[in-house]
């Protein structure tokens, strides 16, 4: 039961995300119709302008990093060679295991293995009906990218990357951002976010072998699906997308974000900071989902040092030469109350600077000698008030789960069975973004 105060805070919440609504509304309907992020810090874009899109991209998701094999398969058979070289490639007509050794991608199929001493190795379906990837469907275009240079006999690592049209993968994506029983306008919503979050990713990493991955890292995505409300949100969405400035809007998202939103540009280091990607009040649309409200979580105080110190290495990170926590403490907060930064100090008083993203991620890092979290053990956002005390690290007042920036899915869902429709959701997450169609 919520106390008469807690009450009169959530309709006071509800009250300002109502408010909030009712200017997007009139915004997007008065005129015509998304890893852990790293330490290094690059300069702060939007997407590409609207100019530049045209028809229906190609993105490149990279669905591997650095495997040792795969194993590849079309009803119609494969045709494998150099990139944009069809003329040099063989064709196989069953199943083959790509495996690299020695500097060289080895192709092991029944009639035996071939060799190709090439950094990049293309593969296509001949009738283009798309491709078995380790027993996961995808379209029908592929490249296997070397990640490392190799003495020969050496056993080799390298990059599986599908080449998609925008619409045939974004229901790959919708399948597994969202529950297949949310409805319709919840998935339309996602559509239009996520294909906007992928044309800032295909901006930003022009010069990378691939423009997403297909984790949280990028986008969640499961390849070809059959999923009926994704397919038709992503037909009745085609070419839509969020944009602020006569560009691509980053339109990141979240499941949950526990009321009150952050800003990209203090969760992510390569965000830039405009107004519809800046936290907000979110009203009590997400009261009673799961993570809603989370905690506490009691947790050994050396097990998360040596966590946060893993992290640290692993990203170059001041915090790497942790060795054990006096303190953590949040050094500052965003305009609507949510942790905009943590200091970490050490016995020694040793204090280290941490962005919120990055304390968390931290805190959930795989270590070696340690146990894999047990799931209840998982920080689930940075919005949460960690205390040390004794031999342990309490944190409290858990809220939402993910990075709160844009918008919430859970939220989203909840404002669909109200009856709003996704323009007014996408205006309410993103205020000021407009909706445009650029294909």
């Amino acid at each position: 039961m919520r106390s008469p105060i807690q009450k009169s805070g959530v309709v006071i919440l509800r009250a300002l995300a109502l408010l909030a609504l009712a200017g997007a509304v009139m915004l997007l309907t008065g005129c015509p119709p998304k890893t852990p992020p790293a330490a290094v810090i690059e300069k702060p874009t939007l997407g590409p302008p609207v100019t530049a899109v045209r028809n229906d991209p190609t993105l490149r998701i990279r669905i591997a990093i650095d495997a040792n094999t795969t194993r590849i398969h079309a009803s119609s058979g494969l045709r494998i060679g150099p990139v944009g070289q069809t003329a040099a490639a063989r064709e196989y007509h069953a199943p083959v295991v790509v495996m690299r050794r020695g500097g060289s991608f080895v192709i092991q199929s029944n009639a035996g293995a071939v060799a190709w001493n090439l950094p990049v190795l293309h593969c296509e379906s001949l009738s283009g009906d798309g491709l078995s990837i380790d027993d996961a469907q995808y379209p029908g275009r592929v490249t296997m990218h070397a990640t490392d240079v190799l003495p020969a006999q050496a056993v080799g690592r390298f990059d599986v990357v599908v080449q998609a049209h925008m619409e045939e993968y974004l229901p790959g994506v919708l399948d597994r951002e969202l529950y297949r029983t949310w409805g319709l306008t919840t998935f339309k919503a996602q559509a239009v976010a996520a294909r906007s979050y992928a044309l800032y990713c295909c901006e930003k990493n022009r010069a990378k072998h691939y423009d997403l991955d297909s984790t949280t890292a990028g986008q969640m995505y499961v390849g070809t699906v059959s999923n009926p409300n994704a397919q038709t949100a992503v037909d009745a969405t085609r070419g839509m997308v969020l944009t602020w400035d006569g560009r691509v809007l980053p339109a990141y998202y979240s499941s949950t974000a526990g009321d009150a939103g952050q800003d990209a540009a203090i969760a992510f280091p390569d965000a830039v900071d405009v107004p519809p990607l800046r936290g907000r009040y979110q009203g009590g649309w997400e009261a009673g989902t799961r993570y809603y409200r989370w905690g506490p979580i009691v947790r050994s105080r050396r097990e998360i040092a040596r966590r946060i110190a893993v992290w640290g290495a692993s990203n170059k990170h001041a915090v790497a030469s942790l060795r054990d926590i006096g303190s953590i403490t949040i050094s500052s907060r965003n305009s609507v109350g949510r942790p905009a930064g943590f200091i970490v100090t050490d016995t020694s008083g040793r204090a280290y600077q941490m962005r919120p993203e990055h304390f968390r991620f931290a805190c959930n890092q795989d270590a070696p000698g340690l146990p894999a979290l047990r799931e209840n053990q998982i920080i689930r956002s940075s919005f949460v008030t960690p205390r040390v005390s004794g031999a342990t690290v309490t944190f409290t007042d858990g809220r939402g789960y993910g990075h709160g920036v844009g918008m919430s899915q859970f939220g989203a869902e909840a404002m669909s069975q109200k009856g709003f429709e996704y323009p007014a959701i996408l205006g309410f997450y993103y205020p000021g973004a407009k909706i445009e169609r650029l294909y």
